[in-house]
């Protein structure tokens, strides 16, 4: 079974987050597991997760997940030099020379992790001409 993890963002002062409750709710009937950190400043309250059928996890919990999770987050990860074993759907910001892609790269590698979003190389397009309007789809396994 596929497994979504959504990641709480880490970055100031975003608040955003790339599936509401309606899209959780969606992916869990089509057979998804859905799980949702907690926020203290994801725009959306947490109960919409919770009353869409969504497991809860810990703020930042999400280097813990369960190795098959897919870890669902839209801007960077900490910049804390940690390998990243699991598969991420994000904006990563590796791919234009962008100051900390190289080191981000090399966390994906030492960990075996793989970055699905907009690249180039082992990374997946994933959202075509809609990104950035926040039309991402999610279904089946990333291999």
């Amino acid at each position: 079974m596929t497994h979504l993890w959504v990641r709480a963002e880490q970055r100031p002062n975003e608040d955003r987050v790339g599936l509401t409750p309606a899209g959780a709710k969606a992916l869990l009937d089509a057979g998804i597991r859905v799980t949702v950190e907690d926020s203290r400043s994801r725009a959306i309250p947490l109960q919409g997760y919770i009353d869409a059928g969504c497991e809860i996890a810990a703020e930042n919990s999400w280097p813990d997940a369960p190795h098959d999770a897919i870890i669902f987050g839209l801007k960077e990860l900490p910049e804390d030099g940690t390998p990243l074993p699991h598969h991420h759907i994000m904006f990563g910001h590796a791919f234009k020379g962008q100051h900390s892609g190289k080191e981000l790269l090399r966390r994906f590698r030492e960990g075996g992790g793989l970055s699905v979003g907009r690249g180039q190389g082992d990374v997946v397009e994933s959202c075509g001409q809609s990104c950035g309007d926040g039309n991402f789809q999610v279904s089946g396994h990333v291999d």
